[in-house]
């Protein structure tokens, strides 16, 4: 288990690491620009008080975030939906 983002760079012969967690999860691996890939899944239900899915991850204007991501596939999931973004780099 990595208790920081940075620790993923002891490990050895790792090409592919599946991150699950929540909003700090999230923000934490953003934020250390260790993402290719992003899954999110969606439901159309509502559950809790609106939290966010992401924190601060060191964008200030709507500018920086545009051609950042960019929509690679989206699979139906009964009625739930399956988002794939990748990193434009």
């Amino acid at each position: 288990i990595l208790q920081n983002p940075s620790e993923v760079y002891r490990l050895h012969d790792v090409n592919d690491l599946l991150v699950e967690g929540g909003s700090a999860t999230a923000t934490a691996f953003l934020s250390d620009d260790l993402v290719d890939r992003i899954l999110i899944y969606r439901a159309p239900i509502i559950v809790g008080e609106g939290k966010s899915s992401f924190g601060y991850v060191g964008l200030d204007a709507i500018a920086d975030a545009h051609e950042r991501w960019r929509f690679v596939d989206e699979q139906r999931l009964g009625g739930d939906r399956l988002e794939v973004y990748e990193r434009a780099r």
